[in-house]
């Protein structure tokens, strides 16, 4: 069996802190991914830490620190050790290894949704606390529960046979003349019209694409017709 040197075995086992936090860091996402925030996690953001003595000043800076590096590396990471690691841990001279390699990290596993009710009781905390309007706290809420636009898109085919292009053609200048748009700048006279718009790329080399606008229900007609095929929308 290999012997393991004095000097050997003192770096593995000052390897262990940093490999049991990472661990415990992952569990936490693991965690927050699969049920959101738990009880215990919820009285965590509840208890702020405001003892002010002169240790405890030092410790909250080192700490305050390493939370914040771990931030700008990634909002959902961040969450993830705030929950599992005190500010004490963070303040410790050995965190600093961990440290260095959480912000090396594949941020891909720690990413994580939470629920509106856990955005509801976040931004309570925060009023309560006094930082609802920090930066750093509009980042990060911004980040774990981004705002989604909705889709405008409700349908998107493609694929016509090259032979019916004449006549799908045709039957696209059937939609132009019977579409809201042409009805409504007939109207307001002129003798131009915005249903179509033609797009030029910059690279020489690559088509340009011509948009057009058209009646809905001509364009569904035409859709079945020409047996266009479905195109999955994320």
């Amino acid at each position: 069996m290999l012997q393991l040197t004095d000097a050997a075995h003192a770096g593995q086992i000052a390897e262990l802190p940093k490999v049991i936090e990472l661990e415990i860091i992952r569990n936490k996402a693991s965690s927050l991914k699969s049920h959101g925030l738990s009880i215990e996690d919820r009285k965590t953001e509840e208890t702020p830490n405001d003892r002010e003595t002169s240790v405890t000043k030092w410790r909250r800076t080192r700490a305050r620190t390493a939370y914040r590096t771990i931030q700008d590396a990634n909002e959902h990471l961040f969450l993830a050790v705030i929950l599992s690691i005190t500010p004490t841990q963070c303040a410790q001279k050995k965190f600093d290894k961990v440290l260095e390699q959480l912000i090396r990290l594949n941020y891909e596993e720690f990413y994580f949704t939470l629920d509106p009710e856990t955005k509801s009781f976040l931004e309570t905390i925060a009023a309560e606390q006094g930082f609802a309007g920090n930066r750093r706290y509009l980042a990060f809420m911004k980040s774990l529960f981004p705002r989604i636009e909705p889709r405008r898109i409700q349908f998107a085919y493609s694929l016509v046979r090259r032979d019916d292009i004449p006549s799908f053609l045709e039957k696209m200048m059937e939609g132009i003349v019977s579409s809201q748009e042409w009805a409504k700048e007939e109207s307001q006279g002129g003798n131009t019209t915005g249903c179509l718009t033609i797009i030029i790329p910059t690279n020489e080399h690559e088509d340009g694409s011509c948009n057009i606008r058209v009646n809905r229900k001509l364009l569904m007609q035409a859709i079945h017709d020409f047996r266009m095929t479905s195109l999955k929308l994320e």
